[in-house]
C-alpha cells in the first residue's frame, strides 16, 4: 500500500491500475473520479488505510452501488484515494503514507479522513471524488481545500460496499471544484438505485427557506479574522437568499451534543473492530491505537443512555428546521492549521471542529460546505444544513450563493 509516485499531492494509492468499465455515453461522460479506500471498486482491495487490513482484504467482486451508478453514467474511475487509518481523523494526519497535500495552501493541513479524495479534486487530478463523512470527514477537508463537499442525509445513499466506522452515523458523499459538475454528479446519484427516500416522503424543496444562525456554535470560531470573514460571507448569503435569523438554543448544548456523538461512535466502532484488533493485533498509527483504547471503555449502559439523548436532540433540531429551515454555519472553526504544529495546537482545533460538525452527525441531516471565504489566503468554508432529504435543495441554494460570490467566480475564470 503506497501512494502513487506520479501523484504530486499524495492523493491516490499506488496500485496496479486497470480499466474499470464504464458507459461510453452518459451525463458524466468525460469526467473522472476517485474513490476513498473505504468504498469497494470491483477488482480492487479495500484497505481502510491500514497495511494489515489491505493485505488480508479480498479483491472486491463488485463495486459499491454508488460507484456503479457513476460508472453507468459514463464517469471514468482513475484510482483509489488514501484515507486516514480506519477513518479515525479529520485532519489527515493518521496515515501510514506520506500525508496528502492541500493544493490551495500547501503549508497547511489537507484534512481527513477523506484526505486523498479532497486532495485529488483540489489538485485537478479528478473532476470529482467520493468520500465518507461520519463526523466531518468530507466537510473538514472540503473547507480546508476550498472545494464543495456534501455530507448526505444519513441513509440516503446506500452504504453497501462501505467499510463501516459507525453505522448509525456513516454516510457517503462527494467533492468537486465546480458547482455544475457537483450538481450533475448529485443528480446522477440521487436518481440511481444507490439512493433511497422513505416511502411516502417528499424531499423538502426549501423554496422559501427560513435561514437560521446558531450563536451557540459560532462561539467556537477561532480568531478574530475568521469571525470577521464569517460575517462577510453571511452577508453574501443574506443578499442572495434573504435575512438570516438568530435562532434559539437547542435542548442540548454544543458540548453535550458532541458528547452524545462521541459516545455512540466510539461504542459502535469498537464493536465493529475489536475482534480484528484483538486477534490480528494490527500495526496501528499511535493516535489511532490510543483512540480505540478509549473506544473500548464505553459501556453498553452509556451507549444506551446516549441513544435516548440522541433521539431527544434529533427531535428538537428537526422541530426547529421543519420542512423549510436551513442552518447557516461555519464548516469548521478556522482555516486549516499549519502542517507542522504541536499536539496541543491540534487539540485546540479538533475539539471545536468536532463540536461544530456534531449537529449534522447526531441528527442525520445533510450538510453542504461551500468555498466562500478566505483568511490569510487560505480557504474558509460556510455550510448549509437542512432537514433530512433536503440534499438536492441545499445544492440548489448553494449554487445560487456561489453564483453571487465574486471570489468563487473569479477563482474559476
Amino acid at each position: 500500500m503506497f501512494v502513487n509516485l506520479r501523484d504530486h499531492v499524495n492523493a491516490f494509492l499506488d496500485l496496479p491500475h486497470f480499466h474499470v468499465p464504464h458507459a461510453e455515453n452518459g451525463p458524466l461522460s468525460n469526467l473522472t473520479f476517485g474513490v476513498k479506500d473505504l468504498i469497494d471498486v470491483a477488482g480492487y482491495k479495500t484497505g481502510c488505510g491500514n497495511p494489515n487490513k489491505y493485505q488480508d482484504a479480498p479483491i472486491a467482486s463488485k463495486s459499491a452501488p454508488v460507484v456503479q451508478a457513476l460508472l453507468d453514467a459514463g464517469a471514468e474511475f482513475v484510482g483509489k484515494t488514501q484515507t486516514d487509518e480506519i477513518a479515525a481523523d479529520i485532519l489527515g494526519l493518521r496515515t501510514h503514507l506520506p500525508k496528502a497535500i492541500n493544493s490551495a495552501v500547501p503549508d497547511r493541513m489537507n484534512g481527513g479522513s477523506s484526505s486523498g479524495s479532497a486532495a485529488a479534486v483540489s489538485a485537478g487530478l479528478a473532476d470529482f471524488a467520493l468520500g465518507t463523512d461520519t463526523r466531518g470527514s468530507i466537510r473538514t477537508p472540503a473547507s480546508f481545500n476550498g472545494i464543495l463537499g456534501l455530507r448526505t442525509t444519513w441513509g440516503r445513499v446506500s452504504t453497501e460496499g462501505l467499510a463501516p466506522l459507525s453505522p448509525r452515523f456513516d454516510t457517503i458523499g462527494w467533492f468537486a471544484k465546480d458547482i455544475e459538475v457537483f450538481e450533475t454528479v448529485s443528480k446522477v446519484i440521487f436518481s440511481s438505485n444507490a439512493s433511497h427516500v422513505p416511502n411516502g416522503l417528499v424531499p423538502p424543496t426549501l423554496e422559501n427557506p427560513i435561514l437560521y444562525r446558531m450563536p451557540d456554535y459560532e462561539r467556537f470560531i477561532i480568531g478574530l479574522e475568521a469571525k470577521e470573514e464569517f460575517e462577510r460571507i453571511l452577508a453574501i448569503v443574506n443578499d442572495t437568499l434573504g435575512e438570516i435569523e438568530k435562532t434559539r438554543y437547542l435542548i442540548y448544548s454544543p458540548e453535550e451534543a458532541v458528547e452524545i456523538g462521541t459516545a455512540l461512535l466510539n461504542y459502535e466502532s469498537w464493536q465493529i473492530h475489536k475482534e480484528w484488533m484483538t486477534e490480528k493485533k494490527p500495526t496501528l498509527h499511535p493516535a489511532v491505537k490510543i483512540q480505540f483504547e478509549q473506544c473500548a471503555k464505553i459501556t453498553k449502559e452509556s451507549y444506551e443512555a446516549n441513544v435516548k439523548r440522541e433521539a431527544i436532540f434529533k427531535e428538537d433540531l428537526l422541530n426547529l428546521l421543519g420542512n423549510n429551515g436551513v442552518l447557516v454555519l461555519p464548516t469548521v472553526p478556522s482555516i486549516a492549521p499549519l502542517r507542522f504544529i504541536t499536539d496541543d495546537a491540534i487539540k485546540e482545533f479538533t475539539r471545536p471542529a468536532m463540536i461544530i460538525n456534531s449537529i449534522a452527525t447526531v441528527a442525520g441531516c445533510p450538510q453542504l460546505t461551500l468555498p466562500l471565504g478566505k483568511v490569510r489566503g487560505a480557504p474558509f468554508g460556510l455550510s448549509l444544513l437542512g432537514p433530512p432529504h433536503s440534499d438536492e435543495a441545499l445544492i440548489a441554494l448553494g449554487k445560487k450563493i456561489l453564483k453571487n460570490n465574486f471570489l468563487y467566480n473569479n477563482l474559476r475564470r
